[in-house]
């Protein structure tokens, strides 16, 4: 039996240790550019270290050999670009697998086999949560941004500016996140890139409907003539009307979203307090055929219950 416990404990802290590589490796990779900007050379790691990041990388190298080429590599891809996450499709898998791994083998050693399975949903669950977290708060702060650059655009040419130099001018004075898409789209048309393609890929990368709208606004003007700026300025008056809207529909479902919130929450809570509280009484749900086909009949009922709740709540403008 201490065999087991010492080979859990070693697989989970395995496990953990994926997690914290991808944790930090973001936070590495800012640092070493900051250091090659202000021409700065970091101290080395230590043998230990080191001897961890190497083995660590070799495991990314395997992951990449095993899903390079395959729709769920450019998928990734995709999702990591959209949350802007600093890392690789496999050092995410890596990431992922650990963060299953881990909780897994430490509920399965300290709670048994049910345990072991809830936290490997739970640690499934929590890195494509984040993904999703992150795209969802960048992308609104990027369509709250929109509206005014668009004004910023429709002034500048007014001014008698190109597009183009508008668009520099909102490269120079915009802040995050639209500066850096801007900028992004600036280097794609030095390089020889038509200003229309590089709006496109922005257009796609960032799966904005107000942003794809613009663009194609753009393209139709260009095509057929007429005044750019007072579409811009149309687009830009028609994405705060819908901003309003979506911010009035947030203030009207924030008690349904809260109670679709509690409601989830209360049974798992209830099932813990009891699991210190009143041990032997609820053991039979875990001990007993009967009690462990209850609890999965539970669980697929508060699935669904809440995927109903928040397809109830989750109105789209």
């Amino acid at each position: 039996m201490s065999a087991t416990v010492v080979g859990a404990v070693v697989v989970a802290v395995l496990g953990m240790g994926l997690v914290g590589f991808g944790l930090s490796q973001a936070s590495s990779t800012r640092r070493q550019r900051v250091a090659d900007a202000l021409d700065l050379t970091l101290s080395q790691e230590t043998k230990p270290t080191a001897a961890l990041a190497l083995a660590l990388e070799r495991s990314v190298k395997w992951a990449e050999s095993r899903t390079e080429g395959t729709p769920f590599r450019e998928r990734m891809l995709v999702k990591l670009e959209r949350a802007r996450v600093t890392l690789r499709p496999e050092e995410f898998l890596l990431i992922w697998a650990g963060a299953v791994v881990g909780p897994a083998v430490v509920g399965l050693v300290f709670g048994g086999l049910l345990w072991g399975a809830v936290l490997a949903v739970i640690g499934a669950l929590v890195p494509p949560a984040v993904l999703s977290r992150r795209t969802t708060t960048w992308t609104r702060d990027f369509e709250a941004q929109l509206p005014d650059v668009l004004d910023l655009l429709a002034s500048s040419m007014e001014a008698g500016h190109s597009l183009l130099t508008a668009l520099q001018l909102v490269g120079e004075d915009a802040a995050e996140p639209m500066g850096s898409e801007v900028n992004r789209v600036l280097s794609e048309t030095e390089v020889g890139r038509p200003l229309l393609e590089a709006l496109d890929a922005m257009s796609r990368r960032i799966d904005v409907q107000d942003l794809a709208w613009t663009v194609e606004g753009i393209r139709i003007q260009s095509e057929v003539g007429g005044r750019l700026s007072e579409m811009l300025r149309t687009l830009a008056g028609f994405m705060r009307a819908r901003e309003e809207v979506r911010r009035e529909l947030r203030a009207l479902t924030a008690e349904g979203k809260l109670s679709a919130y509690v409601l989830g929450g209360l049974p798992i809570l209830m099932l813990l307090f009891m699991s210190f509280a009143a041990r032997e009484y609820i053991k039979p749900l875990f001990t007993q055929t009967a009690g462990q086909i209850m609890l999965g009949f539970a669980a697929v009922l508060m699935i669904g219950s809440g995927l109903a709740m928040r397809k109830i709540v989750d109105v789209e403008v």
